[in-house]
């Protein structure tokens, strides 16, 4: 039993299977607002490892910090998983409320995106992978890149638009010349 705790805590703690769900949702749905989530990440990502050398705040001491990779470095200031999970709660709150998915599949949506989110920023306090300030930093760095990338997008609409009409439109030539199928009945 408590060999699995390890594992599950990896597969919680991490950022990288929602960055992989998202390039997952790109090539199976071919919407482009997949990618434009996934830009945003990666952009905010970028921003929080410049402020991490910027800030040059070590990461906890008591407890020893579980589960970091060394990859991670040695700053914790801000917390980029406190950071991308609050972004993408935002962004795609906002996304989802513009949609015309019914009330229901828009609140199980939240709410899983909201669990998963509490998970990830409790396993990353509990296991000494950042301090309660480090992550509250990055929930708020996270919240405004959210809120700003909304917005932007919604500025973008028509330009985005034209994009995704260009996508579809080269779908549709590539399943007629070489014969592939759409299965989306």
């Amino acid at each position: 039993m408590r060999q699995t705790i390890p594992h599950l805590v990896l597969a919680i703690s991490t950022s990288i299977p929602a960055g992989l769900f998202l390039l997952a949702m790109l090539i199976g749905t071919w919407q482009l607002c997949w990618a434009w989530t996934l830009l945003g990440a990666v952009l905010l990502d970028t921003c929080c490892l410049c402020l991490k050398e910027v800030i040059r705040q070590a990461r906890p001491i008591d407890p020893a910090p579980a589960f970091v990779l060394e990859s991670e470095g040695l700053y914790g200031m801000p917390s980029e998983h406190a950071a991308f999970v609050t972004y993408l709660f935002v962004h795609l709150g906002m996304r989802l409320s513009r949609s015309d998915w019914d009330r229901l599949a828009k609140s199980i949506a939240c709410l899983a995106l909201a669990t998963w989110g509490a998970a990830l920023v409790t396993t990353r306090y509990v296991y000494g992978a950042h301090s309660l300030p480090q992550l509250l930093v990055g929930g708020s760095i996270g919240f405004i890149a959210g809120r700003c990338w909304s917005n932007l997008e919604a500025e973008l609409h028509r330009p985005l638009q034209q994009w995704q009409n260009f996508v579809d439109s080269s779908r549709i030539c590539v399943q007629s010349l070489y014969g592939f199928e759409d299965h989306e009945d």
